[in-house]
């Protein structure tokens, strides 16, 4: 852990502070003293400040505090995320927080009283055992009414390099994350892929993956794949979701071209009603729209194809084979283009 209560004024001294960097003296003496305890069981614990690893407390007896059983691996990446969320959120960051009559087997790594709700980041380093464990964890954060933000230590990320694939846990998989940024109208469907973010504490990059949906039952998925230094991320302030460089900008570009695209078709739309109106009350039938025309201009132009016949009393020369005829497909003002110029595909 990185925290641990000051016995005398009831304080928090947390290691990563850097207050503390220039004061590793100061620390031995209190330690010396018993003057630092654990925030659960309040047993004495002991500054472990060595040259190569972070600065970190440990039980000085107690081993079965829940508090004193966390890994290296663990302890280095929420270092990493602490650091991190105070450069977006500065005091609003309560490292190993400690919640009141949970039943949670250690404190949430990083916790972050956002501007909407409160934000949770819960960092897992291991597969969980039981679908029971898993489920009890997100209820818990959930009962406490905050956005969860999951992330994997990325020991646990195991992907092949030649199918562009990713083999997930059922722990990965239970923990699926649906953001913003999983929904594509360019997939032809509103259906969502998952998110699913992985933390290396040692190049203090963050690797994600966006619409990762199975593509081999059950633990095969496909998605797509970005790493950036984990500073270069950028965090939601309103409920601390993970973006990469350029993310936003390009989900928004998705959004304004849905936009227009909408607002075309409903123009058309408009235009043919209107249309369709003015025949009905001249009892004339009138010409194909303009949609009607673009859409068989869409059709393949491979080989002979068939098109209903638009005849009409009027006739219009084809532009295209000069015939004067009837059975044309777009007429304008005595200019038409005829169905037989259609079928050969000159247009």
């Amino acid at each position: 852990m990185f925290k641990a209560i000051h016995a005398k004024t009831e304080e928090f001294v947390i290691l990563l502070d850097p207050q503390w960097q220039e004061r590793l003296a100061e620390l031995r003496a209190l330690d010396a003293e018993n003057q630092f305890l654990c925030q659960e069981c309040r047993q004495p614990v002991a500054v472990r400040a060595g040259a190569v690893r972070r600065w970190y407390f440990a039980h000085k007896r107690r081993r079965d505090c829940p508090y004193g059983q966390e890994s290296p691996t663990l302890l280095a990446a929420r270092a990493v995320l602490y650091r991190r969320l105070q450069e977006v959120f500065g005091a609003a960051v309560t490292l190993e927080k400690r919640l009141a009559d949970s039943r949670l087997s250690r404190p949430v790594d990083c916790w972050v009283e956002g501007k909407e709700t409160p934000i949770a980041y819960w960092i897992l380093e291991s597969g969980m055992k039981s679908q029971e464990e898993r489920t009890s964890l997100q209820g818990e954060l959930w009962e406490a009414g905050a956005y969860v933000v999951w992330l994997f230590t990325s020991e646990m990320l195991h992907e092949s390099a030649e199918t562009g694939t990713v083999h997930l846990t059922t722990t990965e998989r239970d923990f699926l994350q649906h953001t913003y940024f999983d929904f594509d109208k360019r997939l032809g469907s509103d259906a969502p892929g998952g998110t699913l973010h992985y933390l290396n504490h040692q190049e203090e990059t963050l690797t994600t993956f966006r619409l990762l949906q199975c593509v081999h039952k059950p633990q095969v998925y496909k998605g797509h794949r970005l790493s950036h230094p984990f500073s270069a991320v950028q965090i939601a302030k309103t409920n601390g979701e993970l973006a990469h460089p350029g993310e936003r900008e390009h989900r928004e570009s998705l959004k304004q071209e849905r936009k227009r695209q909408i607002l075309l078709a409903q123009t058309q739309q408009k235009r043919d009603e209107e249309h369709r109106e003015a025949r009905s009350a001249t009892g004339d039938p009138g010409q194909p729209t303009p949609l009607t025309v673009a859409r068989l201009a869409s059709m393949s132009h491979n080989g002979p194809r068939e098109v209903p016949s638009q005849r009409s009393e009027r006739a219009g020369k084809c532009k295209f084979c000069g015939t004067v005829t009837e059975d044309w497909v777009a007429y304008e003002e005595g200019v038409c283009r005829c169905r037989e110029c259609y079928r050969k595909g000159l247009f």
